[in-house]
Formats: structure tokens, sequence, C-alpha cells
């Protein structure tokens, strides 16, 4: 019986864990603006078809912008996106940069040090997963990442900072950070332990590279290019004591197995006595009812003299009433 109670209390404890039902429904990214749908994210790379012999291949730079294209620019930030003609250049999926997009790239990070992105203050985070599915609603809009850093290098030649950043929902799955500054940061390609960050910045491309795959051979993935002015450290709120949520279950464990063990002696106490009452009693009435010889208690006209007289001449009767008699024997007299 304790055994059934505890295993009842184990299934309940485990049942209240919803991370213990993700086998039956996975959970989802949060939904936001952009999501895409459920597909998970494409790490496929999109390489150039061969050349024939003799043949280049020519990257067009992005048409300049004229100075007459002002109102349709301005029409167009009024969401806080960048020009289109900054961004037109970028191709996903692609291993190395173009001309055109390193162009692009510079004269982004250039007018992010006078005219940083504004992105809302109630803005959530934006998420690995929409950051794949949907590049083209991401491209130029301004987003918060927020993730932990794992490695922050120097580009040289006061080009900026990269930094990989690993999301929350983005597994073993990094984003590439091109910043203008990371104040407050320390520089290592490998950190020993992660540093957590936040950037507010836009996507640029989707951009392939080579990495390590799980038995050490090289595979190639794809990684979101995030152009930023600055990454700072994050500032995480200390954590706040809370009751661990096993507690209360416990509690109640406890409280059930000693009401469980005080039931149980109870029942053996009980059982002990039906037992006796079963045995002993039962004895003792059989014999109160006649069934066992009575006993007999001598009285003061009880003569003792004749019973021993009796018992030394063998004829000492079997009931010991019958030594009693009113006459005295010629012996006595």
């Amino acid at each position: 019986m304790v055994g059934a109670l505890a295993l009842v209390l184990f299934a309940a404890n485990w049942a209240a864990n919803p991370s213990n039902w993700y086998w039956i429904a996975p959970p989802q990214a949060a939904a936001g603006a952009g999501d895409a749908g459920g597909e998970p994210p494409d790490f496929s790379i999109r390489e150039d078809g061969p050349l024939r012999p003799g043949a280049i291949r020519v990257a067009a730079l992005a048409p300049p912008t004229s100075e007459g294209d002002g109102a349709a620019e301005d029409a167009e930030n009024l969401d806080g996106r960048l020009p289109a003609a900054l961004t037109a250049a970028a191709e996903d999926r692609k291993l190395r940069f173009t001309r055109a997009e390193l162009v692009a790239i510079a004269a982004i990070l250039e007018r992010f040090e006078t005219t940083p992105l504004a992105v809302p203050a109630d803005e959530a985070p934006a998420s690995f997963p929409n950051l794949m599915r949907d590049p083209d609603y991401y491209r130029g809009r301004p987003a918060r990442i927020v993730g932990e850093a794992r490695g922050i290098s120097d580009l040289g030649e006061g080009r900026g900072v990269e930094l990989w950043v690993f999301l929350p929902d983005a597994g073993d799955n990094p984003v590439r950070v091109w910043a203008n500054r990371a104040e407050g940061l320390p520089r290592d390609a490998f950190l020993e332990t992660p540093v957590p960050v936040s950037l507010e910045g836009t996507l640029f491309k989707l951009q392939g590279y080579a990495a390590q795959g799980e038995n050490g051979e090289g595979r190639l993935h794809v990684a979101p290019l995030i152009l930023a002015d600055a990454a700072k450290p994050a500032r995480i709120a200390p954590a706040v004591p809370q009751t661990p949520a096993s507690l209360p279950w416990i509690v109640l464990g406890v409280i059930a197995a000693v009401l469980a063990g005080g039931a149980l002696l109870v029942w053996r106490w009980k059982a002990a006595d039906r037992n006796y009452e079963r045995t002993t009693l039962s004895r003792l009435s059989a014999a109160a009812d006649g069934r066992d010889q009575p006993l007999h208690f001598a009285t003061d006209a009880d003569d003792p003299g004749a019973f021993l007289a009796g018992l030394s001449d063998g004829s000492a009767p079997t009931d010991p009433t019958a030594a009693v008699t009113s006459e005295p024997t010629a012996e006595a007299r």
C-alpha cells in the first residue's frame, strides 16, 4: 500500500513538469512578427554554378542613390528600416562576400555611427528560427539581439568587432555579428565562459561558413549576419530565491508516508488484539462454561485429617468433595 502511494506521488510529480511532455507536444518558438510557420530552419548553402573555361563573373555594385530620392527614402523609413538600396546587394546562403556586399556593409556600419537604429522598448528580442525562416522580413529592419557570446574578436584596422552569439532558442547554431564597437566585453575567439550580450542591429544576410562537424570533419553551415553599432554586456536581473516547484510535492509525500505508517501500525495492533481474542479469551470462555475441570476451593468445614488418612491407605476419593463426611471415622474417634 505504501509502495503504491509512493508510485502515485512520483507520477503526479513527473506529470507536473511540462518538459516531460515535450515528446508528445514539442515546444515551439515564440511567435513574433515575420513568423513563417513551424518548418525547421534551412541551413543549406547555395553555390554559384560553374563557369565556362575563360569566363568571369562580375558582381555589380548597387546603384548610387541620388539626392532627389530623399523624400522617397524618408517615406520608406517610417518604420525605421534601412533604405532598400543598402541591402539590395545581399545574397543569402553564399560562402563568400561579393564586392558589392562589402561596400554595402561598410556603408551601413558608417551610417550607424551617426544614425543608430531605434528599436521600440517593448519589442521582444528576435528569435533564431524567425531570422532563418524569413530573412526578407528582418533584412534592414531594426531588431534586438540578446544571447551569449562565445567568441569576440577585433576585425583589425579599425573595422570593428566580430561576435559569435548564441540565442536562447538557437541550440548550437550561432548568430554572426559585426559591430562598430563592443565596449566592456573581453576579446577571445573561444571564450571559456560565455558572456551575456545585447545589441540593436539589423539582419543583412544569411551567411554561409565552414564549421567543424560532430566527428571533427568540416561541414558547411549558415548563420544570420547581424550588423550593429555597438554590442554591450547584457544586464541580467539578480536571481530572486524561489521555492522549488517540487517542494510542495515533497511535503505532501512526507505527510502521506507518515499517515500510511500510522495506519499500518494501527492495523497491526488491531490484528494482535483480534488474535488474542480468538485464542486466549475463547479458551477461558470455554473453561467457564464447564468443559474443563472446575476448581474446588477448601472451606472451614472440610476435615483435612480425613483427606490425608485416605491418601495414606490409597482410598482417596477422586472427587475432593467426597472426602468430606459428616461422621468421623473410627480411626478419628
